[in-house]
């Protein structure tokens, strides 16, 4: 099985999303560790390798929604949001 990893940012707020569920939120994903280790360890737990992992940013109409909700939505398919090029 291939694993969907999305990492969506939006303003000062992250969520890792794994085959359109959300996993993991907060002001930085990584928070209390390095970056790279965090990484790592996604890579680990869900087979997949660092290029596997998309990266993309929430719309300004969603991210309105973000300011008056607190976090993300669930689901991938109800977040609005572009994948980087």
């Amino acid at each position: 099985m291939c694993n969907e990893v999305i990492i969506i940012g939006a303003d000062d707020w992250e969520g890792l999303f794994v085959n359109g569920k959300l996993v993991d939120e907060g002001h930085t994903l990584n928070e209390g560790a390095s970056r790279k280790k965090y990484l790592s360890e996604i890579c680990s737990k869900y087979s997949v390798t660092l290029d596997d992992i998309a990266e993309g940013y929430v719309t300004k109409e969603y991210e309105e929604y973000m300011y008056d909700s607190g976090g993300f939505h669930e689901s991938l398919s109800a977040v609005g949001y572009t994948l980087n090029d």
